[in-house]
């Protein structure tokens, strides 16, 4: 059994890559990890495409008092789900993009695209991100199964570029199905 994050990849040849080391073996190898966004390893594709960066590692201060001033300088605001959504700027002229599903969990995931999408000078090169309150699903669970082909619009935040009215790629609403719905079935 293998180590999750063993952070070495190996190459076509087999030669051990060492620029892959902090990378999470199970993301590498699958396109997922169970810790997701708490992972400590870098997501990396095999492409070498970083997914995600690494979760930075907790600190102890010595002191609470110096703890409480570099905490109140340092808060990061980040905005709700809600602000992101009424901040969007949609595309007007409705342009509908395909792309193929690259991986969905916990709300969200990317859609992999084929040409660059630019809106409002802002470009998605690779990927594209989609949040749940995006996709049109017809089945009870909201989500997106990997590799199926996708038609969508877009618009841009303070993020970037985002796919919405997410569809299967004939028009029709999405059916989602858990992997574990999908290995039950095949048994």
């Amino acid at each position: 059994d293998r180590v999750h994050g063993a952070g070495l990849g190996l190459g076509r040849e087999g030669a051990v890559q060492k620029d892959n080391e902090g990378s999470c073996w199970n993301f590498a190898e699958t396109g997922e990890c169970k810790f997701g966004e708490d992972c400590r390893f870098s997501h990396v594709t095999r492409d070498g495409e970083m997914v995600q960066e690494p979760k930075a590692k907790k600190t102890k201060k010595k002191s609470k008092k110096k703890k409480k001033s570099k905490k109140s300088e340092k808060q990061v605001v980040r905005k709700t789900k809600e602000e992101c959504i009424a901040e969007r700027e949609i595309d007007e002229e409705d342009t509908i993009y395909t792309g193929t599903v690259k991986f969905y969990k916990k709300g969200y995931g990317f859609i992999k695209i084929e040409e660059e999408i630019t809106f409002m000078d802002v470009t998605a090169k690779s990927k594209i991100y989609v949040m749940a309150e995006d996709i049109m699903c017809e089945s009870e669970e909201i989500g997106l199964n990997k590799d199926d082909k996708v038609m969508f619009k877009i618009y841009k935040d303070s993020k970037g570029l985002g796919a919405m009215d997410v569809m299967n790629e004939d028009g029709s609403a999405i059916v989602f199905e858990r992997e574990e719905q999908k290995e039950e079935e095949a048994q």
